[in-house]
């Protein structure tokens, strides 16, 4: 049991270290590569406070648009088993203090506690459940997110948004995007690339805000702080 116990405490103080990390990479890149940003938005024509705007709902997506795709696939599958493994730590401990209903009652006169952790291990569960997946884009995908809603909230229907996104990803060189190819058949140039835009970034970032309270708040604190 004790083994058990400490081998836990291991696992979530290195998923904790992990993230830690992460998380300090992100920011460290975001805030190295603002004025490249600023540059980038300004010159298509937003004013001060605009750019300003669009800069800070990119503050987590910069990282991994400067990462290739199978870097981007790394990370997605490194940081979800983290984030996984400490959601799943944190169940298992409120679990367990629902088990203690009748101390905790007898401690405190009431069941103040036991329902709010049954409060807290219910949200546990739904944010476990409704955690993406890994995959290529799962990262890039949701950090992308705030800048669609932005650019929404300035009146900026959804061809412009694809467009404006298309150059960006073109100015920082992502992937294929600004680049011709034909494979086995199949041509891929500008337009392919704005509806896989339109189809992989654009649409399920909408369709995210309009489902925004069932995902919890997911890589946002809320629709006020990105709008």
């Amino acid at each position: 049991m004790a083994s058990t116990s400490i081998h836990k405490v291991i696992k979530v103080l290195h998923s904790d270290k992990y993230l830690q990390s992460y998380s300090k990479a992100v920011r460290t890149e975001f805030e190295l590569g603002k004025n490249k940003l600023k540059k980038f938005f300004i010159n298509k024509g937003f004013n001060n406070e605009q750019a300003e705007a669009l800069i800070y709902s990119l503050r987590r997506a910069l990282y991994h648009i400067n990462r290739d795709k199978e870097e981007r696939k790394r990370l997605d599958s490194e940081v979800l088993f983290h984030l996984r493994s400490k959601q799943k730590l944190e169940i298992a401990d409120l679990d367990k203090l629902l088990c203690l209903k009748s101390l905790l009652k007898k401690q405190t006169g009431n069941n103040y506690i036991f329902f709010k952790t049954l409060k807290d291990f219910l949200v546990a569960k739904l944010t476990l459940k409704v955690m993406p997946r890994a995959g290529g884009n799962i990262f890039l995908r949701l950090s992308l997110t705030p800048i669609f809603w932005k650019l929404s909230d300035f009146g900026i229907g959804q061809s412009k948004q694809i467009s404006l996104v298309y150059d960006l990803f073109k100015y920082y060189e992502l992937d294929d995007y600004g680049t011709e190819s034909e494979k086995n058949g199949t041509y891929v140039g500008e337009t392919e690339q704005k509806d896989r835009i339109r189809t992989q970034f654009q649409q399920p970032a909408m369709k995210y805000f309009d489902e925004f309270d069932q995902h919890l708040g997911w890589m946002v604190s809320s629709k006020k702080a990105v709008l």
